[in-house]
């Protein structure tokens, strides 16, 4: 009986141990649950202003941003208008220039009408669109006998007779322009216009003359004018003596060789 009392007792102590213990496990836990629920506030609390900086940063960004995009489609804007001005302004010019340069040939146009209708007439100067064309030719080269030429002065009354005697030989198609000036009168000496006729396109010996011949320019007009321009000169004794041969045909450099001969014989006729 006294041994099964104090079993009953000895189990009563192990009971009040073990619920002893547990009550302390219990409050341990307790205790650290709360430890947890308060570093989870902190961290949500920092979450939250975590998220609220990354917001207001987020907000300055976009801001910058709409700003920057605002000054940059300003300045495209700004930059367009610029350009539009200045192409405008270009178009004024080009539309200028055009209307001068149509204007020009209109001018010309004119100018070599009148010259073909009359052709006939004694002259004893180069007309306009050929001192033109001697004019462009001693513009690229200087030594060129274009330039020659252009320095120098028609001697009118033996031009006269020359271009008389070259307008009869030749059809209604063709105009001829005498040449006859004085070598030494504007400073050009023998041996550059010697120089200068070697240099022309074509060089050939005529009646043991040296003739030089160059193609001048092929000259459209449109419908009303079509022609095909040469210069024919050699030097004979202290003159430059020959003529411009313009015709409304296509006429080549050798068919005017060809006929050179003929043409020669009839200026130095005139000398």
């Amino acid at each position: 009986m006294q041994r099964t009392t104090a079993l009953v007792m000895a189990i009563v102590a192990v009971a009040g141990c073990d619920a002893s213990s547990q009550e302390a496990v219990a409050a341990k836990a307790r205790a650290q649950a709360e430890v947890a629920s308060r570093e989870a506030e902190v961290l949500a609390a920092r979450a939250r202003a975590g998220a609220g900086e990354m917001a207001d940063a987020a907000s300055r960004e976009a801001g910058s941003l709409a700003e920057k995009t605002w000054a940059g489609a300003g300045e495209v804007a700004e930059a367009a208008k610029r350009e539009a001005t200045e192409l405008a302004e270009k178009t004024r010019v080009g539309a200028g220039e055009l209307a001068t340069s149509a204007g020009e040939q209109t001018a010309a146009a004119a100018r070599v009408t009148a010259e073909w209708a009359t052709k006939m007439l004694q002259r004893g100067e180069l007309t306009e669109t050929a001192k033109a064309w001697l004019r462009k030719g001693s513009e690229l080269s200087q030594g060129g006998i274009e330039a020659v030429l252009a320095k120098g002065s028609q001697a009118v009354p033996v031009a006269l007779a020359i271009g008389s005697a070259l307008a009869a030989a030749v059809d209604s198609d063709t105009m001829i322009e005498p040449i006859y000036q004085p070598v030494a009168r504007e400073g050009v000496g023998s041996a550059e216009a010697d120089a200068a006729i070697r240099g022309m396109t074509r060089v050939e010996v005529v009646d043991g003359v040296q003739v030089g011949f160059k193609e001048l320019t092929s000259l459209d007009l449109g419908h009303r004018i079509s022609e095909t321009a040469y210069l024919v000169v050699w030097r004979q004794g202290d003159h430059l003596v020959g003529f411009v041969f313009r015709s409304r045909r296509d006429i080549a450099i050798g068919e005017l060789v060809s006929l050179a001969p003929k043409l020669i014989s009839l200026v130095r006729a005139q000398l």
